[in-house]
């Protein structure tokens, strides 16, 4: 069987671009065919004996495989530098859960000369592993100490602050866990680092609320049977605010306030959710649901705040951002609807729609070189009606706006094409011909 433990250690280098060997590798281990895989791997990390990236390949592979041979035959297969045997012993006595030895290998090579040897993109790599093995040695003040020197030689690497997250929430510092996370969102992070960082905040949310008796989850859960059932009553929400008061967890005040929300006791359900926000800082889960109930029935000044923080908690939630930023326009705050946007194009690349509400929301904003860019992104994208009609109205209200004659001839050369490119979709677009004499 294939270690776990090591797959996790020694998974794809995505920070990487990979020529087509190390693809192939990559192809033969999602296929299954982990002998292929090896043979692979050991062929390009004796044409590249000095290239740690192929070591770790290489070490991988032999994992998958359930460690064919000794580690010293695995290191004697070719002529590897003195850097890369270390640390492919390194690599495999972690594959074998041999973690002093790993760590004493890690040392060693990051000692003296052999570090100073290292490029900054090989030093962040081997520093990563070794705070990885840490992590898995459950040495996770070490683990900081790597990752941290690995942050600062590679900063722009997601995997790494991904793992120190990992770390930060081991020793429960949830707010340094919870910001090293939110920083990725500006790293251009890939679906795969997307679901790990929700998944990681979502385990940091569970931690800090701390535990609950048994008896009383089975109660909780009950109660919320009965709310998919549509059956909650008023004793059902006396009996859960009698539990709060012997009970006070965000959980039960949470399904308290939900069980209100169903009632219709909204003064009842905003104490109570409230509440629970407070007894769990970082759980978005209670204002989550109350503000959403807010924007629901069109309440959005009352929306609004409760929206925001759990954006806030959370900004790995398309759901709550979009909500959040529809009840922010409606309430003119155009900065708070620019931001969600920014967000959602990150959480979701491929929805131009993101990027036509951006670019709208900028537009309103008045900065329309912004705008401009934003909109042209959301066309290259996905070529539609709504998309080109924007980019005409953002050049148009930027001619209006502008004094500088150069810009303005720019802007006016912009409706024009946009507009020639909005007739070529649709021939008699009512808003062209207002458009053009929007110029005259």
């Amino acid at each position: 069987m294939r270690s776990l433990v090591f797959l996790c250690l020694l998974s794809a280098c995505a920070h990487s671009n990979p020529g087509s060997s190390r693809e192939l590798i990559q192809n033969y281990r999602q296929s299954g065919n982990y002998a292929q895989a090896f043979e692979t791997a050991k062929a390009g990390v004796c044409e590249h004996p000095s290239d740690i990236l192929w070591v770790g390949e290489y070490a991988q592979a032999w994992s998958d495989l359930n460690h064919p041979g000794s580690i010293d035959a695995l290191v004697a297969t070719c002529p590897l530098s003195n850097i890369s045997k270390v640390y492919l012993r390194a690599l495999a006595h972690a594959s074998l859960k041999e973690f002093s030895i790993a760590k004493t290998q890690f040392k060693s090579l990051l000692s003296g000369l052999e570090k100073a040897s290292l490029s900054e993109q090989d030093k962040a790599e081997v520093y990563y592993r070794a705070g990885l093995v840490s992590v898995l040695a459950q040495d996770f003040p070490a683990a900081l100490r790597s990752l941290a020197i690995a942050s600062v030689s590679m900063p722009l690497r997601v995997d790494i602050r991904l793992a120190q997250a990992q770390a930060e929430l081991s020793l429960k510092h949830y707010s340094k866990a919870a910001q090293s996370l939110f920083s990725i969102l500006v790293l251009n992070p890939n679906t795969s680092s997307l679901v790990k960082a929700r998944r990681l905040l979502q385990k940091g949310w569970a931690l800090a609320e701390g535990p609950l008796p048994s008896d009383i989850q089975v109660v909780l859960q009950n109660y919320l049977s009965s709310l998919e059932r549509g059956q909650p009553n008023s004793d059902a929400l006396r009996q859960l605010i009698s539990l709060s008061e012997e009970h006070s967890h965000s959980r039960v005040f949470t399904v308290a306030g939900m069980v209100a929300l169903r009632l219709g006791a909204q003064k009842n359900a905003h104490q109570l959710l409230v509440k629970a926000s407070e007894l769990n800082l970082f759980s978005p889960d209670p204002l989550r649901i109350l503000g959403t109930s807010y924007a629901a029935s069109n309440q959005w000044v009352k929306a609004f705040e409760p929206l925001k923080e759990a954006a806030k908690r959370n900004p790995f939630d398309p759901a709550v951002l979009s909500i959040l930023a529809k009840v922010a326009l409606h309430l003119n705050e155009n900065d708070v609807a620019a931001e969600q946007y920014k967000l959602l194009v990150i959480l979701e690349p491929q929805r131009s729609l993101h990027l036509l509400h951006l670019a709208r929301a900028q537009r309103k904003l008045e900065k329309y070189a912004i705008a401009r860019k934003v909109i042209k992104a959301g066309i290259e994208l996905e070529l539609t009606i709504p998309l080109v009609l924007e980019w005409a109205v953002i050049e148009a209200e930027h001619y209006q706006a502008c004094t500088d004659p150069g810009v303005k001839s720019d802007a006016k050369a912009g409706v024009q094409e946009a507009v020639s490119q909005l007739l070529e979709l649709s021939p008699k677009h009512p808003a062209a011909k207002a458009l053009l004499a929007s110029l005259e």
